[in-house]
């Protein structure tokens, strides 16, 4: 025999064996139970995969960390690199410098040079230029005062400084940067 359980309800509530049917509230709580799950992994998937905004990255600790080591590597760089380049923009502006380029005696320029290498303990070479940024002289010993052997410095005197912006610059005095 077979029940039509839509006539059944009082029936059920009363008799325990039979299946229960869940309320209407019940069964719209579930769905909207089921919805919110369903949007919070949503959401949860989307958090994991957007787009990263570059402010939250700057602003992580590995973020900070890195910037610290590289701000005081910057630091580091410019205390080793700083007297050389002190040292670059008083020889250019030293008298004898400008006398052994106007002169355009290279045993003059030369002299210049090794002067400048034996005199410094920040830079391994000096070399002039003319104003069109063809190398008109370099240092002829180290620093220690023995001489270079005679074809490297020959091979230096052979380079052509042309593809190098900061030469050019310097040579003409174009350049934005303090060299």
């Amino acid at each position: 025999m077979t029940r039509d359980l839509s006539t059944a309800a009082p029936e059920q509530a009363s008799n325990p064996a039979l299946p229960q049917r869940p309320s209407a509230w019940l069964r719209g709580s579930v769905y909207t139970l089921c919805l919110m799950g369903a949007a919070l992994v949503g959401i949860g998937g989307w958090w994991w995969s957007r787009p990263i905004n570059p402010n939250e990255v700057a602003e992580s600790t590995a973020s900070s960390m890195l910037l610290d080591v590289g701000g005081l590597l910057l630091d580091d760089l410019s205390r080793v690199v700083r007297p050389a380049m002190d040292r670059t923009q008083k020889l250019a502006a030293s008298p004898s410098v400008i006398r052994a380029l106007k002169s355009g005696d290279a045993a003059a320029r030369t002299s210049v040079c090794n002067e400048a290498i034996t005199a410094s303990t920040e830079i391994d070479a000096v070399a002039l230029f003319d104003r069109s940024g063809a190398i008109v002289a370099i240092n002829t010993v180290y620093p220690s005062g023995q001489p270079i052997p005679r074809e490297r410095v020959d091979r230096v005197m052979g380079l052509n400084f042309d593809n190098r912006g900061i030469v050019q610059q310097c040579a003409r005095n174009t350049s934005h940067e303090s060299v």
